[in-house]
């Protein structure tokens, strides 16, 4: 005969969804309100944004949330035709304000591959590297 137990029944494993709008897409997002509403905020702000959107172009634009604790909050990879790859750090995501995530997410883009993009770059090369 099965016994009885005080112990409360394990909560369901959260499912972590792709998420999109648009170009972008959110992956290993928690899909809570929060979080979406701060995704959704950070894809309409990149979409704002005439030079990111202009490098951007008509590209997919994948946005990954990883543990990381040793490497950079963020860093970008330009697949050429296969669109743009956003390594992004879970904590930073939950953590810091749009605006930080915005300003870190400029510089990345901005200072690595954006202009190894551009026709009158001296480098074609697309830069994989983040900052240390």
């Amino acid at each position: 005969m099965p016994q009885e137990t005080d112990t409360a029944p394990e909560a369901p494993a959260q499912t972590l969804r792709p998420f999109r709008l648009g170009s972008f897409e959110f992956t290993n997002l928690n899909q809570t309100e929060r979080y979406l509403d701060k995704a959704v905020r950070i894809a309409e702000l990149l979409d704002e944004h005439a030079t990111i959107k202009n490098y951007i172009g008509n590209r997919a634009v994948r946005i990954t949330l990883h543990l990381r604790t040793t490497e950079t909050p963020a860093d970008v990879i330009d697949r050429g035709d296969n669109g743009i790859d956003i390594n992004l750090a879970s904590y930073y995501f939950e953590k810091y304000d749009t605006g930080y995530i915005m300003g870190m997410l400029a510089h990345e883009i901005g200072l690595h591959p954006s202009p190894a993009a551009t026709p009158t770059s001296p480098s074609r090369k697309r830069p994989t590297r983040a900052c240390p």
